[in-house]
């Protein structure tokens, strides 16, 4: 008998509605599993480190990049691995998208699953030795090290970070998904620590914490009727949303602050027509972000109105679920800072 959990005889079809078996099952269950949806807002993401460090074009074609690069994507997809078969089983008892992965799951199988869990990590693992040898510093190695032991602790057993209390969940889930990548990237960039970049990672992570918390809420009613202690069981729907907002809105700023001066150090500002001044060079970055995050911030607003209601929590859930599309969230945000980070390579 199969150990996972039967998933309403869910079985995925193409576009055109055919049913789906062999090689092609397997690909579509390996792809939604990493969470494919989400792989846009990714892949843009990885050009933003170069776009702001970068001198010329031929930054792009260094091979310690390049493996840096293959590494931020083998490692971004190894955490979605991970997260999939922890929560295999919870998954599948899921009435919304969560069902699917857990498909996708039962679709890999378990030597199928933890195969690719194991090949993702020996393969980034390899080439964070290679990277530290080409770069003659241990310091990518130990970064994707501590990486890894983030990721793993955040889901697997005994150290199960994402229910062991919200500052275990914002520290491992911000810095395995968030600063530890953008670190790393800035690392091999830059062949060494600046602490711009580090302040401008935490504040990046700081963001897209609380897009992660907002994405979260949506399994509350699974996760409370299943007693997992995640922050939004602890603190509850409102105060969960309170964090978000706050994390956000400390974010931010500091993301607009430290690319304002970047622009300042690099006298780029000079390169602009006069009236881009100071002033109004940072009322441009602080514009071009918050049209893309703004998209973020209402729905995480909206959520938040949600829950003020008197209404019971069913419908009440209903209602915050209809503000949830956090693969738009990403990709609007990722977007505005995609544009500025051009504008500087640009400029250079």
């Amino acid at each position: 008998m199969s150990r996972y959990p039967k998933i309403n005889n869910y079985v995925p079809t193409s576009r055109c509605g055919i049913r789906m078996n062999g090689k092609g099952s397997v690909i579509k269950a390996y792809l939604k599993v990493c969470r494919y949806e989400y792989f846009p807002a990714e892949l843009t993401a990885l050009f933003i480190p170069i776009l702001l460090t970068a001198d010329s074009l031929a930054r792009f074609t260094d091979l310690a990049v390049f493996e840096g690069v293959v590494t931020f994507v083998i490692l971004y997809l190894s955490g979605f691995l991970i997260n999939a078969w922890t929560d295999r089983e919870i998954d599948a008892k899921y009435q919304n998208f969560k069902s699917s992965i857990a498909w996708g799951v039962r679709r890999l199988g378990e030597r199928g699953l933890k195969s690719a869990i194991a090949v993702h990590l020996s393969v980034s693992i390899l080439l964070g030795l290679h990277i530290s040898y080409l770069m003659e510093s241990f310091i990518p190695i130990i970064i994707i090290l501590v990486g890894i032991f983030f990721g793993f602790g955040y889901s697997i057993k005994p150290l199960t970070f994402k229910t062991r209390g919200v500052a275990f969940h914002m520290i491992s889930l911000s810095l395995c998904c968030f600063f530890i990548p953008l670190v790393f990237l800035f690392y091999v960039l830059s062949d060494g620590f600046l602490i711009d970049q580090i302040v401008f990672a935490s504040g990046f992570a700081m963001v897209h914490y609380a897009l992660e918390v907002g994405n979260q809420i949506q399994d509350y009613e699974e996760d409370l009727k299943e007693s997992m202690l995640t922050p939004t069981v602890r603190l509850g729907l409102t105060r969960s949303l309170v964090l978000a907002l706050m994390s956000f809105t400390l974010g931010l700023p500091i993301m607009v602050g430290v690319l304002y001066y970047w622009f300042h150090a690099r006298d780029i500002i000079h390169h602009f027509p006069p009236f881009l001044n100071g002033t109004m060079t940072i009322l441009l970055i602080s514009a071009m972000l918050g049209l893309g995050y703004s998209i973020t911030f209402m729905g995480l607003y909206r959520m938040y109105r949600e829950t003020r209601t008197t209404d019971g929590i069913p419908v009440m859930m209903r209602r915050v679920r209809s503000h949830i599309n956090y693969a738009l969230w990403q990709m609007m945000g990722i977007t505005g800072l995609f544009f500025i980070s051009l504008v500087f390579f640009i400029s250079e």
